[in-house]
């Protein structure tokens, strides 16, 4: 624990306040998460940093329920002082629910591809809007969990090139401000970068590799061998290629996320294979 306490004392002293601050704090509080057994290891981080965020809750939470000394009142007041940093907006959150109730009723019924393209327009007009105003993408301060994930699934649902790259700087500042959880907001990237950004006119090669190595398919496995293809079976995953190794390391370092190369070693389901994935989705561009 005393290494934590030097570590946290010397980012105290050179780190840049605000923004940059719960970047800090994800890269110690993922460091103590790798050997916790229980919840007690963050204790002195937490007293120490008074870092409370709704991303560390999450964390928090899933590895009380994992651990045999469970401590369920500390999980409780943490989670009570993220959300003494939250100043829900009451009229922002209908809105951006209303949004996301229209965009998934949409998506839920038989319409045609220009009926689902104004309807995306309209929210994107609305979003847009919203975020110039405040001058941010509203996260968990301002809407919640439940407005959270309202508006991630309008941010996800993005197919306009041209928006997207008007959300982009906002959307990796809401990641590193704490107001989005960076992985989720790594995956919409990706998500857009893969499926949205080099569609061609062919819609039979419809993705390309992504960003920050985030997404992935799933592979069947027969005898200890990859023998085909489906999406639902869990035995293996393998990743769908990154456009630059060392760019996408980068990328994940800036908004406190494991390195995608301990991410493949501690996981030995999961594979990185450029060949392989082509072999298996000839309609990959890459």
């Amino acid at each position: 624990m005393k290494k934590y306490i030097i570590i946290l004392v010397i980012l105290t002293i050179n780190c840049d306040l605000n923004a940059q601050d719960f970047i800090n704090y994800r890269r110690i509080f993922n460091e103590i998460l790798k050997t916790a057994k229980d919840i007690s290891a963050f204790e002195t981080f937490i007293d120490t940093t008074q870092a409370y965020y709704y991303d560390f809750s999450i964390k928090l939470n899933k590895l009380n329920r994992k651990s045999e000394n469970k401590n369920n009142k500390f999980c409780k007041d943490y989670w009570e002082n993220c959300r003494k940093k939250m100043s829900i907006d009451t009229a922002l959150l209908f809105k951006i629910t209303d949004m996301q109730f229209v965009d998934q009723a949409a998506r839920e019924d038989d319409i045609s591809n220009r009926e689902m393209f104004i309807i995306d327009s309209l929210n994107y007009i609305e979003l847009k809007k919203i975020i110039l105003e405040r001058g941010k993408i509203p996260g968990v301060i301002e809407l919640d969990t439940y407005g959270l994930m309202c508006i991630e699934t309008l941010l996800r649902h993005v197919g306009d090139t041209v928006f997207f790259n008007f959300l982009y700087p906002y959307m990796i500042k809401a990641a590193k401000n704490g107001d989005f959880v960076p992985e989720l907001i790594a995956s919409d990237v990706d998500y857009h970068w893969f499926a949205c950004q080099f569609i061609p006119k062919d819609s039979t090669k419809y993705f390309s590799y992504q960003l920050y190595g985030t997404m992935h398919f799933r592979l069947e496995r027969t005898n200890g061998k990859i023998s085909g293809t489906t999406r639902l079976d869990k035995s293996i995953q393998i990743k769908i290629p990154v456009k630059d190794w060392e760019e996408t390391e980068r990328l994940r370092y800036e908004l406190g996320m494991q390195s995608l190369k301990e991410e493949l070693e501690k996981n030995p389901n999961l594979i990185y294979d450029v060949e392989l994935f082509k072999e298996k989705f000839p309609e990959f561009q890459y």
